[in-house]
């Protein structure tokens, strides 16, 4: 029944209704119905204004939420791409090789690769969405995605061969990556207040 929530729908019942019309007074086919000269036209008006915005608010809150749940539901999805991070991390801390190896790094990368894809189809629809406001969003959520990122990938992690995931290593990475999942629940919060 998609077709009970278009708004042309809403358009062909009034066509229809006001046709109807039409051609009841035509026939003077109102036995029922005397028609009242003192009605205004404003009063006409005001009758098809309280049929018809049920339809098309009902159907503009409708889409607004549809849209808004695809949206928070890509966040999440960002959400769990930094807790797949996490949990790569955690078994490597309990592994017993507990070496930054390159076979690591690769897996973290790939892991990153797939958040930043995650990320730009979030920018995408916040900016099809919400416009300045969205876009803005979007960026924030960018700039500490870069920063966590460079931290886990950065320089002293790469470039230190000697680098094991220690204790110390993974509260340091649950502090920067918990940084970047609160941006994440904040912009949920965000989202629906646009």
């Amino acid at each position: 029944m998609k077709w009970l929530n278009n708004t042309s729908f809403g358009l062909v019942l009034f066509g229809f209704m006001f046709l109807s019309f039409l051609i009841g007074v035509g026939l003077n086919d109102f036995p029922l119905l005397k028609f009242d000269p003192n009605i205004k036209l404003y009063e006409i008006l005001t009758l098809f204004l309280a049929l018809s915005i049920p339809f098309f608010v009902k159907k503009w809150i409708e889409d607004k939420r549809a849209i808004k749940s695809s949206i928070i539901d890509e966040v999440k999805e960002i959400g769990k791409t930094i807790s797949d991070i996490q949990t790569v991390l955690g078994v490597t801390s309990n592994s017993e090789d507990t070496s930054f190896s390159l076979a690591l790094s690769d897996t973290i990368n790939r892991k990153f690769h797939v958040c930043e894809l995650q990320i730009q189809s979030l920018k995408e629809q916040l900016d099809t969405s919400f416009k300045i406001s969205g876009r803005n969003l979007a960026d924030e959520i960018f700039r500490e995605y870069v920063a966590y990122k460079n931290f886990l990938t950065g320089e002293e992690v790469t470039l230190n061969e000697n680098l094991t995931v220690t204790t110390t290593f993974l509260v340091e990475n649950y502090t920067r990556s918990s940084i970047f999942e609160r941006k994440l629940k904040v912009a949920i919060h965000e989202i629906h207040k646009f």
